[in-house]
């Protein structure tokens, strides 16, 4: 080991550099007499580079809002017949011991909106940008 620069005030965090020249950083450091223990930290180095765009043939990316109205708008009718449909097939009653259509299918709107969200967030929509060769 050659150097250790503890990065801010705390020692748990250090930016050691050995004698080769690699350089690691580290957390949850502790130093002892001869010794020196701590858990690598590897992260992303982000950089900014500039191209020009006769260079790119395609950008694509996923956003997932997007979507997400199109799954309220096929959750809900889903989930409305679905609360119907369990009425008829488990004979669900409300208190008075009639048909409980209207309390189980709004619980289950509920639930077919939940599940279109996720599923819509989940599946999202590809933005594809192409630019001519």
């Amino acid at each position: 080991m050659a150097a250790i620069d503890f990065l801010g005030r705390k020692t748990t965090s250090a930016s050691i550099l050995l004698k080769n020249g690699n350089k690691l950083n580290g957390i949850e450091v502790s130093v002892t007499k001869d010794s020196i223990k701590f858990v690598e930290s590897k992260s992303l180095l982000v950089m900014n580079s500039l191209v020009p765009t006769y260079k790119i043939k395609t950008i694509s990316y996923k956003d997932r809002w997007r979507r997400l109205p199109l799954g309220v708008l096929a959750g809900a009718p889903l989930g409305f017949l679905s609360g119907i449909a369990l009425v008829n097939i488990f004979k669900i009653k409300d208190y008075h011991g009639d048909a409980d259509y209207l309390g189980t299918s709004l619980q289950m709107t509920v639930v077919g909106v939940l599940a279109g969200c996720i599923t819509s967030y989940l599946i999202g929509f590809d933005e594809i940008y192409k630019f001519n060769p």
